[in-house]
């Protein structure tokens, strides 16, 4: 006996796939929840970035020029991973850079899409993000203290270049119990 797939079947199986397919698929999810300037967040005009959210491996160093997307990918990966109960911490070399990046990218991400709207809740400041039941945390790299009691996932090092020295092993310990550990790191080289 032949099985015949309706429009309304395909669709029902799609929609009943859907939450493991975008758990299991960050540039999906990203177009799913992401908006950015009011406009649904899309591959086009970034195709070089769908093989990064694409590559699973546990350690990723991107070399990259200004404006290209790659905080947007941190973005995306550090709330898409909050999701599934695993925390980020996310170092910036600066106190006032992570402070003008978790206004004008991080609260407007959550602003322009009702979805993470819906999953931010509770804790939700300059530095820290509840989304779900996992939080990341937003550091600047000048003092050490900031992140010896954080227990991380997944670690970014946003403009690796700058970020002071003696902060990247005292990061990287945070992520010492994980079983994800992973490690994302991007700089403009200077």
């Amino acid at each position: 006996m032949e099985t015949i797939i309706t429009p309304e079947s395909f669709q029902a199986t799609v929609e009943k796939t859907k939450p493991a397919r975008l758990e299991q698929n960050l540039a999906l999810w990203s177009m799913e929840h992401r908006w950015i300037r009011g406009m649904r967040f899309e591959f086009a005009g970034h195709r070089y970035l769908l093989k990064i959210y694409q590559d699973r491996h546990p350690n990723k160093v991107i070399q990259k020029s200004g404006q290209i997307g790659v905080s947007e990918y941190f973005v995306n990966e550090s709330f898409w991973l909050a999701e599934q109960g695993y925390n980020s911490l996310v170092v910036f070399p600066v106190e006032k850079q992570l402070n003008d990046f978790s206004h004008a990218r991080i609260d407007r991400a959550i602003e322009e899409s009702d979805y993470l709207s819906g999953k931010v809740k509770g804790i939700n400041n300059v530095g820290l993000k509840r989304v779900g039941n996992a939080f990341v945390y937003y550091r600047g790299s000048m003092e050490t203290r900031q992140v010896k009691t954080i227990d991380a996932d997944a670690l970014y090092l946003d403009e690796l270049d700058e970020i002071s020295p003696m902060m990247i092993p005292v990061a990287e310990k945070r992520l010492g119990h994980s079983s994800l550990h992973w490690l994302r790191a991007t700089s403009t080289p200077t």
